[in-house]
């Protein structure tokens, strides 16, 4: 049986709820919240509340994050091919029928998300309303737990925070499930009743999540920092730019040996100005420089450092960032960017993810559900209880554009080095083998049709000459 006051303290921890605010405001920064924490910031460093006012009023709030995150999280880019693993065709039509039900493959890419920006993410198996569903919980939003002292890696119950940080802890909620307990407590471990489940019984015998861990010998990873501090502190940067280049328009006037208490600069202004310590008075214009290129390129160059520690190259847009041309600048050098490693390792922990969604929703929650008439009649089927999921990635390959694809293509086949058939099948690989031999079959016929439309007709001329008409 867990014991409530070590949820609580595991919950309540200084390091938990580090953890929880630090992946909370990656997630906010992920879903576009920038402007606030680069306000943050701001307060920080300045003191003045007009300084303040002026820079928050021209912060640039681009999303580096997002653009990085997403250009990382490719694994479903492509949909992977999930069959049975013995074959049986039952089975594999079921599969692909929850495959829809579930929208699988669209909630594998926000998981996939969810674990770049944090490297965890957990998958919440249940049904709503008739419906099986499968969703993706945030890190922020739930505490992995375990009370195993020989594996102390492996979560041996999950917690999640329905309300949290009230003021009293008894208006906190926290869901908790374990291989056999199922309640909800408030903050100070109390649990709060339910009619339907009064035992707290878990009914499924396993936990209802998948957890994504990258870490191996941690039960919470370490979540990196190094990607939400250079986006506040590139964002700062060019929020500076914007800020200087206010002041940059405008001259400042200096007035020497002079004092005047009422100045206006208008086209038909006169200006008197009284001498000090009998000089002869004057004005100067001070015209301020800024050297925006410099500031950009520095921008750009922490950019591409930030990049290359992501495992994502620049190609050859360096050195593009100029004054002219700033937003576009990083929007060009963010969206050149492609992944260059990582991919295949990310394959390994959605691999093993996967086999054990599916284990334990053929396995364990779809017999419940269907025991308890959870679910609509159209989700009647079962699998059978030797079903185990086989799934196929496709080769996970920087990205390329569709011209370069088809270049490269055409160059092979120039060379002798593709068939036409493998060619077709390359620039569409979402084509099955009958859909490439059919384009195929219409390229020769579409080639025929113009052949003989282009040939000429040979006939005989009036004067029994044979002519082409």
């Amino acid at each position: 049986m867990l014991d409530r006051q070590k949820l609580i303290e595991a919950i309540y921890s200084t390091d938990n709820q580090e953890r929880i605010a630090g992946d909370r405001e990656r997630y906010m920064v992920f879903n576009g919240r920038v402007r606030e924490s680069i306000r943050k910031a701001i307060e920080k460093e300045f003191l003045l509340p007009d300084t303040i006012r002026e820079l928050v009023n021209r912060v640039i709030p681009i999303n580096i994050t997002q653009k990085i995150v997403k250009k990382l999280a490719t694994v479903y880019k492509e949909e992977p091919r999930r069959e049975d693993a013995h074959g049986n065709a039952g089975d594999t039509e079921l599969l692909e029928k929850y495959e829809d039900w579930l929208s699988i493959n669209h909630v594998m890419m926000g998981a996939n998300q969810l674990f770049k920006l944090t490297k965890n993410c957990l998958q919440e198996i249940f049904a709503h309303k008739g419906t099986p569903r499968v969703r993706s919980l945030a890190s922020h939003t739930y505490t992995p737990y375990n009370d195993d002292p020989i594996d102390p890696v492996t979560p041996t119950a999950f917690i999640k925070h329905i309300s949290f940080g009230s003021v009293d802890k008894a208006d906190d909620q926290h869901v908790v499930w374990s291989d056999t307990e199922h309640f909800t407590m408030n903050g100070r471990g109390e649990i709060i009743p339910n009619p339907d489940n009064p035992d707290n019984i878990n009914p499924y015998g396993v936990m209802p999540f998948v957890y994504i861990n990258e870490s191996d010998d941690s039960l919470s990873p370490i979540s990196d920092d190094d990607l939400l501090r250079m986006q506040i502190v590139i964002c700062l940067l060019l929020t500076d730019l914007a800020f200087a280049s206010k002041y940059q328009a405008w001259s400042i006037i200096a007035l020497i040996n002079a004092t005047t208490e009422k100045m206006s600069f208008n086209p038909n202004s006169v200006i008197t100005l009284e001498s000090r310590n009998g000089a002869d008075p004057d004005i100067k214009v001070i015209k301020p420089e800024l050297d925006s290129d410099a500031l950009l390129r520095l921008v750009e160059s922490l950019l591409g450092m930030l990049l290359t520690t992501k495992n994502l190259s620049v190609g050859s847009v360096t050195g593009e960032v100029t004054a002219q041309q700033a937003a576009s600048g990083v929007a060009k050098v963010l969206d050149s960017a492609e992944s260059t490693e990582d991919k295949e390792i990310q394959t390994l922990y959605f691999k093993r993810a996967e086999k054990e969604l599916w284990t334990k929703l053929a396995h364990f929650m779809i017999p419940v559900w269907l025991d308890n008439g959870m679910l609509e009649p159209e989700f009647a089927g079962r699998f059978s209880d030797e079903f185990q999921l086989s799934i196929n990635f496709p080769d996970q390959r920087p990205a390329i554009t569709e011209k370069d694809r088809l270049d490269i293509e055409v160059t092979k086949l120039k060379n002798n080095l593709t068939t036409h058939f493998l060619a077709v099948q390359e620039i569409n690989p979402e084509y099955t083998s009958d859909e490439v031999t059919q384009v195929l079959d219409e390229i020769k016929k579409e080639k025929m049709d113009i052949f003989e439309a282009m040939m000429p007709q040979v006939g005989v001329s009036p004067d029994g000459e044979n002519a082409q008409v």
